[in-house]
C-alpha cells in the first residue's frame, strides 16, 4: 500500500472472504507480512525463480509518488 489509510478498508473488504470465483474453499486470512517496504520487497524477488515465468506470474509493481503514483513500473 502507498498510503495505510487504504490498510483498514482493503483489510474489512477482503479478510475472512472466500475465492468463490476461483471454485475454490479457501478462505483470504490477512496478517502482517515478514518483508515490510517496497525496496525489501523488489530486493526478494529479484533473483527469484518467478522472474524467470510468463510476465503474468511475476509481481507487479507501481509508482509509488509523484505524478505517475499508480502507474505501473517495470521491475
Amino acid at each position: 500500500f502507498v498510503d495505510y489509510k487504504d490498510i483498514v478498508p482493503f483489510f474489512d473488504r477482503y479478510n475472512g472472504t472466500s475465492w468463490k470465483r476461483f471454485n475454490s474453499d479457501k478462505i483470504c486470512d490477512i496478517t502482517y507480512a515478514r518483508i515490510q517496504g517496497k525496496t525489501a520487497m523488489l530486493k526478494r524477488f529479484e533473483n527469484s525463480a518467478l522472474m524467470a515465468k510468463d510476465d503474468e506470474y511475476r509481481p507487479m509493481v507501481f509508482v509509488s509518488h509523484g505524478e505517475r503514483k499508480g502507474e505501473r513500473e517495470c521491475f
